[in-house]
């Protein structure tokens, strides 16, 4: 099922939305945890990201970790609220580790009349 898709620094939790997205070449991402991401990793954080957005609590933290990457990370619900039109929406605090590194990002989803959710950008 497609929830959202998990990028890291600016998509930090982005890449929950389309499959296969985590296999571009993001250039921007070198110097990331995401940069270290195996297809497991990824698949990991897709099912940790689709309960986080459609059945953790604020503030329930999930975790996920592949022992055979060694990489690991959480998603935590940090608000529930609804968008200007109605649509309800969450910010989740993504944590990703991999190769000693470790990244945080908050970001902003809102979940579509077609069950999509999507990343909330400033404009």
């Amino acid at each position: 099922m497609r929830i959202f898709a998990l990028i890291l620094p600016l998509f930090a939790v982005l890449t929950l939305t389309t499959p296969g997205v985590y296999a571009v070449n993001w250039m921007f991402l070198e110097d990331s945890p995401a940069a270290y991401f195996t297809d497991e990793d990824w698949r990991l954080i897709s099912v940790l990201g689709e309960g986080a957005l459609e059945q953790q609590q604020d503030g329930e933290m999930g975790e996920w970790e592949n022992p055979e990457s060694g990489n690991s990370g959480s998603i935590t619900p940090v608000k529930s609220y609804k968008s200007a039109d109605g649509q309800p929406c969450r910010k989740l605090k993504v944590v990703e580790r991999a190769k000693g590194m470790v990244e945080e990002t908050t970001v902003d989803l809102c979940k579509l009349d077609n069950g999509e959710w999507v990343l909330v950008t400033e404009g």
